[in-house]
């Protein structure tokens, strides 16, 4: 999950449901 989120972090630095997630 953590790959996952970095990695689309990393494409999608805007997207809001990534950012919760990383929060």
């Amino acid at each position: 999950m953590v790959k996952f989120l970095a990695t689309n972090h990393s494409r999608f630095p805007n997207q809001i449901p990534t950012a919760v997630f990383h929060s």
